[in-house]
């Protein structure tokens, strides 16, 4: 009796110090956010290409068991398949890369060179412009020889950066050489996680399994097979959204005869990606390009890019995503915010599809919270109505 007297006591204390304990660990996470920050950004340092690995994996995973099913299913032997699959899909990928490079890189110089061209009229509007405030304040040859007199000192304090800077120039060299590593360790890595993906999800399990109860396993695995659906059917729609979207832009800038339209079109279909806000985010540079060589067709690129916002969030994006989501649109704004605001342009693009999982647990949740409350969950309207048979 006295036991059964403590557990109970014990169980009711426990809510009230679990409370305690999360207060004392947020107190302690945010008094030490500096410290915490910045391991984990190291920690985040050290894993970013096995990260960055895991994400092309799982980006070419799809095309990999595509490619199997349908082109090579006529290869009996299951590993001269995938090996044969894993270098086609490489190929594919690697080619896409270099094809959007060999694009940008002309259209970007063609972009530097007609704004060179320009700068010569824009200098001599600035001397114009320079010589007439010069003019209005009274400042005479004599005050303008002082002036070109000190340009000495101010050569000797260029010399001088130039040669601080140069540290700075090392440092930033030997940056772009460790990126270069660490990309082509990606790549390799992605390599040995996609040929092996059965092999890995298979130790994952049984390591999951061997650590934890059956039940906790087999919940932990019902989610993530709720977020590979909606990851994959997010990823695989948002991409297939932003080529055509890309290739509608292309025509649409070709006809109207709108400078840089391969470069113009590629920018917009890259940032498509992002939910709602992507084709105002690739139209504003965009906009500046065109705007330096032609005005005009700088407004006529606006109101084009406005037309083809509204055409594919309205017709194209919800016919390719489907109900894959499963967002309004203030979530789905308010989730790329949120996304955007803490890890920039990656947190914008997987804002939503995480938003979408956590809301479909959380809705789970509350629904079997109203079910052991004897009441249903809500309906269309909001209402919860009380279950047959039960009382609370």
């Amino acid at each position: 009796m006295e036991h059964r007297e403590a557990g109970r006591l014990v169980r009711k204390a426990l809510p009230n110090l679990l409370i305690v304990l999360a207060g004392v660990l947020l107190y302690a996470f945010f008094s030490h956010f500096g410290e915490i920050s910045r391991a984990a950004g190291a920690a985040l340092g050290l894993l970013a290409p096995f990260l960055a690995a895991f994400g092309i994996a799982y980006l070419l995973a799809k095309p990999l068991g595509w490619l199997e099913r349908r082109w090579l299913c006529f290869v009996k032997s299951p590993r001269a398949r995938r090996i044969a699959a894993v270098g086609i899909v490489y190929l594919l990928f690697l080619g896409l890369i270099a094809a959007l490079v060999a694009l940008l890189i002309p259209q970007l110089v063609a972009s530097i060179r007609s704004l060179i061209a320009q700068s010569g009229s824009l200098i001599d509007q600035g001397s114009a412009f320079l010589q007439r405030v010069l003019a209005e304040y009274g400042i005479g040859p004599d005050r303008i020889a002082g002036i070109l007199q000190s340009w000495e000192g101010i050569w000797d304090k260029a010399i001088d950066f130039l040669q601080a800077a140069l540290p700075r120039l090392l440092g930033w060299s030997m940056s772009v050489g460790g990126f270069l590593v660490k990309a082509l360790l990606a790549l390799v890595a992605s390599v040995y996680l996609l040929y092996n993906k059965e092999r890995f999800c298979s130790q994952c399990k049984r390591v999951l399994y061997a650590l934890f109860s059956r039940r906790r396993v087999d919940g932990a695995l019902r989610v993530g097979a709720l977020a590979h659906r909606t990851f994959g059917g997010f990823l695989t729609g948002q991409i297939a959204d932003s080529l055509l979207v890309g290739v509608l832009c292309f025509i649409g800038t070709s006809l109207l005869k709108i400078p840089y339209a391969p470069l113009v079109s590629v920018v917009v279909g890259c940032t498509n990606v992002i939910p709602v806000f992507g084709p105002f985010l690739g139209g504003v540079p965009s906009g500046i390009i065109i705007l330096i060589a032609d005005p005009v067709k700088c407004l006529w690129f606006v109101l084009f890019i406005v037309c083809l916002q509204q055409i594919d969030g309205n017709f194209i994006c919800p016919r390719i995503l489907g109900q894959s989501i499963g967002l309004s649109p203030f979530w789905v704004m308010l989730s790329i915010v949120v996304g955007g605001g803490l890890f920039g342009p990656l947190g914008m693009f997987l804002a939503v599809p995480t938003f979408s999982v956590l809301y479909t647990l959380f809705g789970e949740f509350v629904g079997r919270r109203l079910r052991r409350r004897g009441l249903a969950p809500a309906g269309e309207g909001g209402e919860t109505l009380p279950l047959e048979g039960r009382t609370e």
